[in-house]
């Protein structure tokens, strides 16, 4: 599986990449939809700006990328 990364937090934006699994990241903003969707604004490890947002929970809080809260540099694992 994988995560699509979207330009914009909106998830009708553009996709602007797809993650694979272990992709290491680091997670700079992290934003609540409406619906409960939990976006975050992520920048690939060893990148200097932001890639996009991709999807960290679903509305219904299952995982779809999961990391340790402490981490800073966090492993983006798909679980779909």
């Amino acid at each position: 599986g994988v995560v699509n990364v979207h330009a914009e937090c909106d998830l009708s934006s553009k996709v602007v990449a797809e993650l694979s699994s272990h992709t290491r990241l680091y997670i700079f903003e992290t934003r609540e939809l409406d619906d409960g969707t939990r976006r975050v604004l992520i920048m690939l490890e060893g990148d200097s700006s932001p890639l996009g947002w991709a999807t960290a929970t679903t509305q219904c809080a299952s995982p779809v990328a999961t990391a340790p809260a402490s981490a800073r540099v966090c492993t983006a694992l798909c679980k779909r």
